[in-house]
C-alpha cells in the first residue's frame, strides 16, 4: 500500500482476496457500484453466506465516506 500511496492523485482499483482468511478485523465495508446491475449482483453474492461485518452499497464515493 505504501507504494500505491506514493503515486499521487491517481485512483486505483483494490482487490482484497479473503478466500483463505480465517478472521477479519473489518467491522464495516462500503462497496461502490456504477450500475443497478452491479448492485443486484453484489447484493446476491453477499447474502450467501452473509458476511460477519456491516456491508453497504453506494453509488458515490462521497456517500460511502460520509
Amino acid at each position: 500500500m505504501a507504494e500505491v500511496n506514493t503515486m499521487g492523485e491517481q485512483v486505483f482499483p483494490l482487490l482484497v482476496d479473503m478466500a483463505n482468511a480465517d478472521t477479519c478485523a473489518a467491522y464495516r465495508v462500503a462497496f461502490l457500484y456504477s450500475s443497478p446491475v452491479d448492485q443486484l449482483i453484489a447484493n446476491f453474492f453477499l447474502q450467501i453466506p452473509r458476511p460477519p461485518y456491516q456491508s453497504h452499497f453506494f453509488a458515490s464515493r462521497a456517500a460511502a465516506l460520509a
